[in-house]
């Protein structure tokens, strides 16, 4: 029948095509040579597949071949960065330097005198300090009579010789033996009598010497001391001396006689 043969037909040629596939796998697995990749890599890598060896042919009807075609593969891989070196700044080295300085010291120019602060009137200004209250004195002590503020309104220097005083009290002339004289710096000084006779007053007037000095517009004090007795006969009498002259060539501006204190002698 014509339906049976076409089946019988179809059947037959399944049967080959199944035995080809079989065929087909047994040589793969067989297959002495398998293609191995090689290749080297480098910064672009590249891969080699040599395809050398083909599948045998099946024994079919059909015959079929399968090449394995070889491909370069390439893959671009960047460079490594390559790190810059950080610049290190140099250390300095030390230099040893030598300076010399030179120091010009220049004398300074000699100071005018000080301007006055008075008046300029050719005259010497004597005036009282009023700081001594008296009181009572021991026999034999030296004693502050009179404190004195004594200045140069004159345009030229003035020496003073010494100070004339008048005793107003009850002691006796022999009751004083000696007069001295300095002023504020210590550096004018004079002195007379000094040891028990010593006849310092005579008429109750007295000269209390000097050595001072005083510039033009300079203005200096006075100290005006008196020396007691220490014979008992003296005590209980009072001494009072008042300034009466200044020696000096300049005309003096003052109200004389300038008082002093009073002092009461005691044992």
């Amino acid at each position: 029948m014509n339906i049976s043969s076409s089946l019988r037909t179809w059947i037959l040629l399944g049967i080959l095509l199944l035995a080809g596939a079989g065929a087909l796998a047994a040589a793969l697995i067989q297959a002495p040579n398998r293609p191995t990749p090689t290749g080297t890599a480098s910064s672009s890598a590249s891969v080699s597949v040599p395809a050398t060896n083909t599948i045998p042919e099946a024994s079919s009807t059909e015959s079929t071949t399968t090449t394995i075609i070889s491909k370069e593969v390439k893959a671009d891989i960047p460079p490594a960065p390559i790190k810059k070196p950080v610049p290190v700044a140099p250390i300095p080295t030390p230099v040893q330097t030598t300076t010399t300085v030179t120091t010009t010291i220049t004398p300074p120019a000699p100071s005018a005198p000080p301007a006055s602060s008075f008046p300029v009137t050719n005259t010497l200004k004597v005036s009282p300090i009023a700081l001594l209250g008296g009181g009572t004195a021991r026999l034999g002590a030296t004693i502050p009579v009179s404190y004195l503020q004594v200045i140069n309104q004159s345009t030229s220097t003035v020496s003073i010789k010494g100070f004339t005083v008048r005793q107003q009290g009850t002691t006796p002339d022999t009751g004083v033996i000696g007069f001295s004289s300095v002023d504020d710096k210590s550096g004018s000084r004079g002195a007379v009598g000094g040891t028990e006779g010593s006849n310092v007053l005579q008429g109750n007037v007295g000269y209390i010497p000097s050595t001072a000095v005083i510039a033009p517009g300079q203005m200096k004090l006075f100290t005006l001391k008196a020396q007691l007795s220490s014979l008992s006969q003296y005590a209980g009498t009072s001494l009072t001396l008042v300034v009466t002259g200044v020696d000096s060539p300049l005309q003096l501006t003052a109200q004389l006689p300038i008082p002093g204190t009073t002092w009461n002698l005691a044992p």
